[in-house]
C-alpha cells in the first residue's frame, strides 16, 4: 500500500507540473536589471499615449525601487522594483507601458497582480488601469478587457490606494497586449501624483475537463494497482 502511495504522489506531481501554468509574461515582477539605462524597462515599452506639451511634460513609468510620498503606496509588492512613478506639477498625461505575448484564441487566461497611487488636491482627476487588448497594438484604448481600475473624478476628496487584483479574459486573437497606465488631468495648482504597477502574471486557466482527467487517470491507476495486488 505504501508503494501505491509514492506511486500516486509521483504521478500526480508529474501531471501537474505538465500542466502548471508558467507566466506568459517577461518580466511580469519588474526585478530583471535596468543595466542602469533609464527609461529602459526589460520585457516591456514604455510610452507616453496622451500629452498635450504643456506644463512639465510626461512623467515615464520606469523600475524604481520606491517612492517619496504616499507612505507605503509606493513600495514594492514584492522584491526590490516595481513600475511607478511620482511627480509633482502642472501637465496633463496619460502613460503606461505595454507588453505582447502569445495566447489561443478562445482560451480563458488569468491576470492577477498588485497596484497602487495617489493623487493631491481634489481639483485633479486620475486614473491606473490594467487592461488587457486584443492582438497586437500600441493603442492603449483598443478593445480587450478592463483588467483593473481606478479612477477619481475633479472634485473627489484626495487619494492613497493599494490593492491586489485578480481577474480573466478570453483571448480573441493569437496574440493579445496588455497595458498599464496612469494617467491625470490638472489645470491649476502643482499636485503630487503617483502610480505604481507590479507582480504582474498572465497565466492559462486550467479547463475543468482537463481536471477531472486528471483525476479519473489517477483513480484508474489506483485501481490497476490494487488488481494486481489482490
Amino acid at each position: 500500500m505504501k508503494k501505491l502511495f509514492t506511486l500516486l504522489a509521483v504521478t500526480a506531481i508529474a501531471c501537474f507540473a505538465v500542466t502548471a501554468n508558467a507566466n506568459l509574461l517577461v518580466n511580469g515582477d519588474f526585478e530583471d536589471d535596468t543595466f542602469g539605462i533609464p527609461g529602459f524597462v526589460p520585457g516591456w515599452t514604455t510610452a507616453s499615449f496622451w500629452n498635450p506639451g504643456w506644463g512639465t511634460g510626461a512623467p515615464m513609468l520606469e523600475v524604481k525601487t520606491g517612492l517619496g510620498i504616499f507612505g507605503d503606496v509606493g513600495n514594492p509588492f514584492s522584491g526590490t522594483h516595481s513600475l511607478s512613478k511620482d511627480v509633482m506639477g502642472h501637465g496633463n498625461f496619460h502613460v503606461g507601458a505595454y507588453q505582447t505575448f502569445a495566447t489561443t484564441p478562445g482560451t480563458m487566461y488569468s491576470v492577477t497582480g498588485g497596484f497602487a497611487g495617489g493623487r493631491q488636491t481634489a481639483n485633479d482627476t486620475g486614473w491606473w488601469e490594467v487592461r488587457v487588448a486584443n492582438g497586437t497594438t500600441t493603442d492603449p484604448d483598443a478593445a480587450g478587457t478592463v483588467i483593473a481600475k481606478k479612477e477619481t473624478a475633479p472634485g473627489a476628496p484626495e487619494i492613497a490606494f493599494r490593492e491586489t487584483f485578480a481577474n480573466t479574459f478570453v483571448a480573441t486573437d493569437v496574440t493579445s497586449t496588455i497595458f498599464v497606465k496612469w494617467g491625470r488631468a490638472q489645470s491649476a495648482d502643482y499636485v503630487f501624483a503617483a502610480a505604481n504597477f507590479d507582480n504582474l502574471v498572465v497565466e492559462v486557466v486550467p479547463e475543468p475537463g482537463s481536471m477531472l482527467a486528471l483525476a479519473s487517470g489517477l483513480a484508474g491507476m489506483a485501481g490497476l494497482v490494487l488488481r494486481r495486488k489482490a
